[in-house]
């Protein structure tokens, strides 16, 4: 990962409508989750607003994909799609470093565990299985993995159907059996049983 300047798959064509809104609504709707969750978990107000920043701003990296990887269904994925979508919280991060006033930027990287430090782990395991391998990552990333899982299992993707919450709630847990505790894993499928 020696470059780390977002290149842009597709100069001449900007993403669609469709996958504007479709990224548009996927990171609110994460974003609500996750803040769902981190009072749940018993994360303070400000933990969780931290959160919610984190989880609302994850996915914007995106926008420098070409509009076909939004549909691409993973057995027709190349190396370099591959890289894409791997290295997207990274493109998120450069995104926001670019597109954001210096200061509203520098108020991202503060405090132990940042925003940015949030959308850089939000697609990692605790076992280290995630995009970039680390382990051990804080809960807070663990709540904003599991919103991301959650959310994109629930909704309209054109490669695949929607999940049932109860399907999407096994799912999005099953990686973080370890990290909830019975109770939170209770009061978020109490909560998010839609």
């Amino acid at each position: 990962m020696a470059n780390t300047q977002p290149l842009l798959l597709n100069k001449n064509k900007n993403i669609s409508p469709f996958n504007i809104v479709l990224l548009r609504k996927h990171m609110r709707s994460v974003a609500d989750i996750a803040y769902r969750v981190s009072l749940i978990c018993g994360f303070s107000k400000k933990t969780s607003v931290k959160i919610y920043k984190a989880s609302l701003h994850h996915d914007v990296g995106k926008f420098y994909w070409y509009d076909g990887l939004f549909t691409k269904p993973n057995k027709l994925l190349n190396q370099l799609d591959k890289e894409y979508i791997y290295r997207h919280p990274e493109y998120s991060v450069k995104y926001l470093q670019y597109a954001m006033p210096r200061w509203a930027y520098n108020e991202y990287l503060k405090s132990d565990i940042s925003i940015i430090d949030l959308i850089m782990l939000h697609h990692e395991k605790p076992d280290g299985s995630g995009y970039y391998r680390i382990k051990n990552i804080p809960k807070e990333a663990v709540v904003i993995s599991f919103a991301d899982i959650f959310s994109a299992c629930i909704e309209f993707r054109q490669y695949k159907p929607s999940m049932s919450c109860s399907m999407a709630l096994n799912l999005g847990l099953a990686d973080f059996k370890d990290v909830f505790t019975k109770e939170e894993v209770k009061l978020i499928k109490t909560d998010l049983q839609f």
